[in-house]
């Protein structure tokens, strides 16, 4: 049997769905749950969330 742990880390890009000034989004709530350290890449950067990012952009 397989069994997983909660992530240490998280990378995401600097998107709204991931933080608001606001309010409390669902990602911080569930992220402060799990003590989660949220790391937020830079703009541009090819070797994190960007490649997604430039593959949207290309369609």
């Amino acid at each position: 049997m397989v069994t997983y742990r909660m992530p240490a880390e998280i990378l995401t890009d600097k998107g709204r769905q991931h933080a608001s000034w606001h309010s409390k989004m669902r990602f911080q709530t569930v992220q402060s749950k799990t003590r989660a350290h949220h790391i937020r890449s830079e703009p541009h950067h090819p070797m994190t969330p960007g490649r997604i990012e430039r593959f949207w952009k290309t369609i």
